[in-house]
């Protein structure tokens, strides 16, 4: 891994922080969906891929989904979601599953640039590599190696390192998951 904790820097910590407040506000109520749940998770979570599926979908279908899956398995979710959008949204989805399962990761370009630069990972979705597989095949691929990652490294001198810089530097966000802990170093850091 080239990457290293004492490359994070007081800009980055601010952006950490910053998220960690959002993060929080989310996390505490989500099950309440209200406008300013809604308001608050679209600004953290959805904004920039929003805007490019503008005209397939509204908000209010989304935390439809959120509120009413009964799945705890990222493929079902995408598929629902696929249902009412006509496409595969593997970002969206995943940060979907993970409000209500913080235990699972999640996916977006940052943290896959990371695990693409960073860490070696051989990923397809949004790779921009001709593959013949179709896109919910990638997705599972990806997915699959993703958790795997994830799993592995927090059990890791690494990982633990990891968790025991985010305790220390951000004391009031202990109780947040691990994975989360990680994905708010990897999102600061690119």
């Amino acid at each position: 891994m080239k990457f290293t904790l004492s490359l994070i820097t007081e800009k980055q910590k601010l952006i950490i922080a910053k998220g960690l407040l959002d993060y929080d506000f989310i996390m505490n109520n989500w099950k309440i969906n209200s406008s300013d749940f809604q308001d608050v998770y679209y600004e953290f979570y959805l904004k920039a891929r929003w805007a490019k599926m503008a005209n397939k979908t509204n908000r209010k279908d989304y935390f439809e989904l959120m509120h009413t899956t009964t799945s705890k398995d990222l493929i079902t979710i995408i598929k629902d979601f696929e249902k009412t959008i006509g496409s595969y949204e593997f970002s969206i989805c995943s940060k979907l599953l993970h409000t209500i399962n913080p235990s699972s990761p999640i996916y977006d370009s940052k943290v896959r640039i990371f695990l693409t630069k960073e860490i070696g990972l051989d990923l397809w979705y949004n790779s921009g590599r001709k593959s013949k597989e179709q896109p919910l095949k990638k997705i599972e691929h990806d997915w699959e190696i993703i958790c795997d990652w994830y799993n592995n490294f927090l059990k890791s001198a690494d990982g633990k390192n990891w968790i025991k810089w985010f305790d220390t530097n951000f004391p009031n966000y202990r109780s947040i998951s691990d994975i989360k802990k990680i994905d708010s170093i990897i999102f600061a850091t690119n």
